[in-house]
């Protein structure tokens, strides 16, 4: 990708974020840990559209297999690949057996995928019974978009959204982010063998924040705002 199209990409803002995704990662691992206490040791844990490390090495802490799974190759330094497995592969098409996994993360992935229906039949097909698939995903209702700073495209009818999106500078944001769910559309997408045990509220610390959005993420966190409209939420399903 070369440096205009990356800069125009939603790619740009999240990679702005790495120095805190270890961070973020442990945060929403607290959230997950509100629901469920309970510390699995040994077992296997899939990162579905890993993007980087990060949800690997935090959530991954005492499983025996973690596994990263993304479209594209992730850079494993020599010291975490003892504990970390890199498979490339599609979240609609899941690289393994049914019943296998003990946990399950697919953080801000639903929203990346064409199919996001498909999505979830995979991870419902690949988690054990009683086993957790945490979910991560923008809220439709938080009036700026996370991925590219601006005012949510997902506020304009279909029809403009790819318009106003060029103007702005991100000319290939429709082909990037498919749909940001409610919580009764991402409850519509599992199954009757998967139930929803809680939603969290995703309410990040400030130095998580991109720095061009820090001044109006202030006055937010200071007003009670985003207790009201948080920037995302955390459900935590179990497969019965």
């Amino acid at each position: 990708m070369d440096k205009e199209k990356y800069i125009n990409s939603t790619k740009f803002i999240y990679d702005t974020l790495e120095p805190v995704l270890d961070k973020r990662a442990e945060y929403l691992k607290s959230l997950y840990y509100l629901t469920s206490p309970r510390v699995l040791i040994g077992g296997t844990y899939i990162d579905i559209g890993a993007g980087t490390t990060s949800n690997g090495k935090v959530f991954g802490k005492s499983f025996k297999e973690v596994i990263l799974l993304d479209l594209n190759p992730i850079d494993i330094k020599e010291e975490e690949s003892k504990l970390l497995k890199f498979i490339q592969g599609d979240a609609q098409s899941l690289p393994f057996k049914d019943s296998s996994a003990d946990l399950i993360t697919l953080i801000s992935i639903v929203e990346h995928v064409e199919n996001p229906q498909r999505a979830i039949s995979e991870a419902e097909r690949v988690i054990k019974s009683q086993g957790y698939i945490i979910i991560q995903v923008p809220n439709i209702y938080f009036p700026i978009d996370l991925h590219t700073g601006i005012l949510n495209p997902f506020w304009f009818p279909s029809k403009l959204r790819k318009t106003y999106t060029k103007l702005f500078g991100f000319p290939n944001y429709t082909k990037e982010v498919y749909s940001l769910p409610t919580e009764q559309e991402v409850l519509n997408l599992f199954s009757t063998h998967t139930y929803l045990l809680e939603t969290h509220k995703v309410i990040y610390p400030i130095t998580f924040i991109p720095l061009i959005l820090r001044p109006l993420y202030w006055v937010l966190l200071k007003v009670g705002i985003l207790n009201l409209i948080p920037l995302g939420h955390l459900y935590v399903f179990r497969k019965q």
